[in-house]
């Protein structure tokens, strides 16, 4: 009998260098991008549940589970039909690149990260199909579009889209739109006519609102009133929005609910936008955007035009907060000035001003993450308060 294969998702170093510090506190597979997670991406597609390679200190949440066959997937890479199927049908001691990216190895090894073969062990095959990898922080707004039609074919394949029974709401295309049970929509537009609309399940979207997809809701979360949803949007699992959004992802449990412009952003979870929080994702002289890079701590250019803010989790700001063009915020910070913020504000600061930032005191952070998610049910493990430490001591511990 042939053994089951077992899948694990693994980082690449370079990528989830490059994709801090959103993968301050995840593996790059949990990265939210159209609709899911890249991993829940692939435990749908493969129905198979998946496990990660990734940093020790991060495993303790995120962890690992090997058999006498194990498929390793870069957790980079999204799933596309093509891609499953090539991967499904490697043989045992196999590995499948893209030029000189590894995309995937079959093996009875077990490897830990970082991935270290021998190429000279395995069989090498070339895929022959183009398929989405995020690389660089700016990828996960760039692509999400794209993500979002591919989801939503695949999630809502044989479903049928619950009705609208309010009768002042209007929906443009409304064969591209898929509202799932227990929503409540009340005068609102949902126009799909560019690309599909996805509600997901208990979502609330408010009097006012105007929607533009493709756009993604996710259980629980809410557009407040008189909202202003622009293409390419995905708003993650118990968040709360408003104001006016574009390009942007949001992963989850996190809030932007005023008034306020966020454009080609990337919001982790845990966080909460102050009323009039705006960011610029466009230069005054229509330059390209440079963006801080953690592996060069320096800023490099992205070569686009439109950047916006990239937000790790549990990061807060102060009403009417200034983000600049291309600004990076770490994990945990206390966000508040007068003025346009620094392009870059380190993990666990407090303020932003200034360029060397107050330190956000460990314990303060960990009671005021706690008090946010005391209002919902629920508070950090020992093992999240851990990773967090981790994040602490790396930004810190050598100044």
């Amino acid at each position: 009998m042939k053994p089951k294969k077992n899948v694990l998702l693994f980082d690449e170093p370079s990528v989830r260098q490059n994709l801090i510090p959103l993968t301050f506190t995840r593996p790059v597979s949990q990265i939210r991008i159209g609709i899911d997670t890249i991993a829940e991406k692939w435990a749908r597609q493969l129905n198979i549940s998946t496990s990660h390679i990734t940093l020790p200190y991060l495993e303790k949440k995120f962890a690992k589970c090997f058999t006498a066959d194990n498929i390793y997937i870069n957790g980079c890479y999204c799933p596309n039909t093509k891609l499953i199927e090539e991967i499904n049908n490697l043989n045992p001691e196999s590995i499948l690149k893209e030029g000189e990216k590894l995309i995937a190895i079959r093996t009875s090894k077990h490897l830990n990260f970082p991935i270290k073969i021998n190429f000279e062990e395995f069989n090498i095959n070339i895929t022959s199909t183009s398929s989405v990898s995020i690389r660089q922080l700016v990828d996960i707004f760039i692509y999400n579009g794209k993500q979002l039609i591919a989801d939503f074919q695949d999630i809502t394949r044989g479903l049928s889209s619950q009705k609208v029974a309010d009768s002042f709401t209007v929906l443009y295309n409304p064969q591209s739109i898929f509202i799932a049970e227990n929503t409540n929509i009340k005068g609102a537009i949902l126009d799909a006519t560019n690309g599909p609309i996805y509600i997901g399940k208990n979502a609330e979207i408010q009097i006012g609102s105007l929607i533009q997809g493709p756009f993604a809701l996710g259980e629980n979360s809410t557009v407040n009133l008189g909202a202003k949803i622009r293409p390419n949007t995905t708003i993650g699992p118990n968040c709360k929005v408003g104001g006016e959004i574009s390009k942007s992802v949001i992963f989850g449990n996190s809030n932007k609910a005023h008034d306020g412009y966020m454009g080609c952003t990337v919001i982790g979870e845990w966080c909460n936008l102050g009323a009039a929080t705006n960011n610029s994702n466009l230069k005054n002289d229509y330059g390209l955007v440079k963006l801080f890079n953690y592996t060069s701590n320096s800023f490099e250019n992205t070569n686009e035009q439109f950047v916006g803010t990239i937000m790790g989790d549990y990061s807060k700001t102060a009403i009417g907060t200034l983000f600049n063009t291309g600004s990076v915020v770490g994990v945990c910070d206390n966000v508040f000035f007068h003025d346009f913020l620094p392009k870059h504000i380190p993990s666990f600061s407090w303020g932003g001003g200034q360029i060397n930032n107050t330190v956000y005191n460990f314990e303060k952070a960990i009671n005021v993450i706690n008090a946010t998610m005391h209002r919902r049910g629920l508070a950090l493990t020992a093992i999240e308060i851990e990773i967090l430490k981790e994040v602490y001591n790396q930004q810190w511990s050598k100044q």
